[in-house]
């Protein structure tokens, strides 16, 4: 009893650790675009940005501040991709921009989206747990002695 106690409070324990390592990007369009890439609730440092056209050619490459932010002068109207790099970690999003900035308007935020990471968590964690139990289920009437 005592292993399986030890055994379901290490699969309780891993889920913070896993999250810990995904990297997210959020854009967001106003009078210049910010990138703000980001682990949860750190940020990316030194991370690398890459701006792509839709037709794929890169417009513009830069590094994150201490706090995970990278800013770049508002580019013409269309469709744009951005990846960041840092580490073994690659997120993109896709982004676009609307005519000219307004000073009066509010910025628009683009981000990439995400499943319910918690329920996920939870029902990762519960099966795991169901099928431990049903394990020792099933051991018990076979206990060799």
């Amino acid at each position: 009893m005592v292993r399986f106690a030890l055994v379901a409070l290490a699969v309780l324990a891993v889920p913070p650790f896993a999250r810990a390592h995904d990297l997210q990007v959020t854009v967001t369009v106003g009078e210049r675009v910010k990138v703000l890439a980001f682990y949860d609730e750190f940020p990316a440092q030194s991370a690398n940005v890459t701006i792509f056209a839709a037709n794929g050619d890169v417009l513009a490459v830069g590094k994150t501040d201490a706090i995970g932010v990278w800013e770049w002068d508002r580019p013409a109207a269309g469709e744009y991709k951005v990846k960041v790099k840092e580490g073994g970690h690659l997120t993109e999003t896709a982004f676009r921009v609307d005519g000219a900035a307004h000073p009066a308007a509010p910025p628009v935020e683009f981000a990439d989206p995400r499943p319910n990471k918690a329920l996920g968590l939870v029902l990762g964690t519960a099966a795991l747990l169901g099928l431990s139990a049903a394990y020792w289920f099933l051991r018990r009437g076979r206990t060799v002695r």
